[in-house]
């Protein structure tokens, strides 16, 4: 098991003509698609980062009725912010 800890106070996403339950649902369901994500990208094990504020700027998705692409557009983001913050290269 792993011992990987991220705590993100808030998150500041700009998402225009993407509806309020959409958004709600993907945030909702963010986290395992984040360790998922984390663990691709071997992310230091045993690693705790606390995040107070994460500023990601504009999210684009081909279709904002998407939950599941929205979901992974946003945790790509956070996933690149984590690893930038962490001085750590995300792999290709």
């Amino acid at each position: 098991m792993s011992n990987n800890h991220i705590h993100i106070d808030r998150i500041h996403i700009n998402g225009q003509g993407i509806p309020p339950p959409v958004a709600q649902t993907a945030a909702q369901s963010l986290g395992q698609e984040l360790l998922t994500g984390l663990a691709q990208q071997h992310w230091s094990l045993g690693q705790t980062r606390s995040i107070e504020d994460l500023q990601l700027g504009t999210i684009s998705v081909k279709n904002a009725r998407d939950v599941r692409e929205l979901r992974q557009a946003i945790a790509q983001a956070v996933i690149q912010k984590i690893i930038t913050q962490s001085g750590r290269r995300q792999r290709s």
